[in-house]
């Protein structure tokens, strides 16, 4: 359709009502109900004076993804969020904008808005595959993809391009059930060999011997062991204990209150420690002059 015809063209099959292309939706054609060309024409100038849609154009899904999750203002994405009070560090909002960049963009960059169909979007995440190896990406992998396509499509549902969002008439993928392989039992014994010496020579240094020791034998989180204080440690009848409420942004190195526990309720994350941990996280305190509130990384 050249940039002078009218906004909308008309398809008529014999015994069928005349259909209408709209220029601002393009792949997808309505039935007027009528028969006869002139009221059609009545149809689609009402239908656009009604909805509006005459003022708007609607933009290519490149226009609205470019930096989506980059910017910054209150009407930005981002903006959005904190101002419902979310707080996400940099690196949630660069993952997800490479995501765009690298899946979204190069199949449906081209398209307007309004041409995105859930049968298109479903073909689509089907058959996602890791763009470096070629392999089809994991369901969960999939399913991220999915989100973050359905928060630029929320956006131009907010904006007015579109009335709904395809992204909702799409399913989930499976999560995949294959379980992740632990390190062997040599692997782990060349890690962690149970001479204290031994253990700082292997990761070259005492802090990082009890950084990578708690999280052996507790399997905290990387924020939740940053976080630890001196304080946070007490002594059990089965030896040393570590617990924490808190957690640190090891991107943005800020702490952050809670700690994660996938919905089990429980605020505070607690772990025993082997007797070869504990001497090492002695030793580290003792090398340091560590107290109370100080913490241990």
């Amino acid at each position: 359709m050249r940039r002078s015809d009218k906004p909308y063209r008309f398809r008529q099959i014999k015994g069928r009502a005349i259909s209408v292309e709209f220029r601002i939706m393009p792949g997808k054609r309505i039935s007027t109900g009528c028969y006869d060309l002139p009221s059609a024409v009545l149809w689609a100038e009402r239908f656009l004076a009604e909805s509006g849609a005459e003022t708007v154009k609607a933009p290519t899904l490149s226009e609205i993804g470019r930096d989506f999750f980059l910017k910054e203002g209150p009407d930005s994405f981002r903006g959005r969020l904190e101002a419902f009070g979310y707080h996400r560090n940099r690196e949630y909002f660069t993952r997800r904008q490479s995501i765009v960049d690298h899946y979204i963009l190069p199949a449906f960059g081209s398209y307007v808005v309004t041409a995105i169909t859930a049968p298109a979007i479903e073909r689509f995440i089907v058959g996602l595959k890791n763009r470096d190896t070629g392999k089809p990406l994991a369901g969960g992998s999939k399913n991220r993809v999915r989100t973050v396509f359905g928060f630029l499509l929320d956006d131009a549902k907010r904006r007015g391009y579109i009335q709904s969002n395809p992204i909702e008439d799409v399913g989930r993928m499976a999560l995949d059930t294959k379980e992740r392989e632990a390190l062997p039992v040599i692997d782990i014994s060349m890690l962690f060999p149970p001479d204290p010496d031994e253990r700082v020579e292997v990761w070259g240094d005492l802090m990082w011997a009890v950084y990578f020791s708690i999280f052996y034998d507790t399997g905290m989180r990387p924020g939740e062991i940053a976080a630890l204080r001196v304080c946070d440690i007490y002594q059990t009848p089965n030896g040393l204990a570590v617990g924490t409420s808190n957690s640190i942004d090891t991107s943005e190195r800020h702490f952050k209150e809670g700690v994660k526990t996938t919905g089990k309720g429980m605020e505070r994350r607690i772990g025993l420690l082997y007797g070869d941990t504990a001497e090492l996280l002695i030793r580290l305190i003792e090398k340091r002059h560590l107290t109370g509130d100080d913490l241990l990384q």
